[in-house]
């Protein structure tokens, strides 16, 4: 699958502007913490909604920043079919770039 990045920083209160939440095909967002991302999708009737504020910005709980090391620079990756966005430290861009022989 492809995808289309961006990195961004959190603000001082743990935000983290979003703007691709705009091409997800939908307007309620549930945000489900994965191994080694934290990802946005639209919700499915009766889900936990993400809460998106005017500005699109997304508040990151503090367990998920914990977990993820979600500090300084944040990857912020938009599926090719427009399906999800996934949130993911920079930290990890060395791993993800690697080329392997």
């Amino acid at each position: 699958m492809l995808w289309r990045h961006a990195i961004r920083q959190l603000d001082p209160e743990s935000r983290l502007r979003v703007h691709e939440v705009v091409d997800l095909d939908g307007s309620n967002l549930v945000a489900i913490l994965r191994r080694g991302m934290w990802e946005l999708r639209v919700a499915r009737s009766g889900a936990p909604e993400c809460v998106v504020d005017a500005q699109r910005r997304v508040a990151v709980p503090s367990g998920v920043r914990h977990q993820l090391g979600l500090e300084g620079p944040v990857v912020i990756s938009l599926a090719a079919d427009l399906s999800r966005i996934a949130v993911w430290s920079s930290a990890r861009l060395d791993q993800v770039l690697e080329i392997q022989p």
